[in-house]
């Protein structure tokens, strides 16, 4: 029986998905940290009441005196380090893999540095 000929696989349409409900529209980047105010740059204490009934740990029951107090976490400023758009991403891997460059699976039984097991 002859093989048969085999069909092109159709190129999936991806996009990336926006919120349309985004609040925070500008986060700084770590170049522009240096122009926030100095009062913004200390970590503020922000309180989380506490709900015994939902605290997963095993503690007595008014033995433990952290938990009649708030949670208090400190609370920093956030800064984008790097902007990378998803549709980028999603563009590399397909043309990384158009062109056979996909980046290959670590294999769990390959030399260590040159090392073959024997040698070890």
């Amino acid at each position: 029986m002859p093989p048969t000929k085999k069909s092109k696989k159709s190129v999936k349409e991806v996009s990336s998905h926006v919120h349309k409900k985004a609040k925070r529209k500008n986060i700084p980047t770590a170049e522009l940290q240096d122009f926030v105010k100095e009062d913004e740059t200390k970590p503020k204490k922000v309180l989380y009441p506490r709900d015994p009934s939902l605290d997963p740990q095993l503690v007595w029951k008014g033995k433990d005196e952290q938990d009649q107090k708030p949670l208090e976490v400190p609370s920093v400023p956030i800064y984008i380090q790097e902007k990378i758009h998803p549709q980028a991403l999603i563009e590399d891997l397909r043309h990384a893999g158009a062109n056979g460059n996909a980046p290959d699976s670590p294999n769990l039984f390959a030399d260590f540095n040159g090392i073959e097991f024997e040698e070890q």
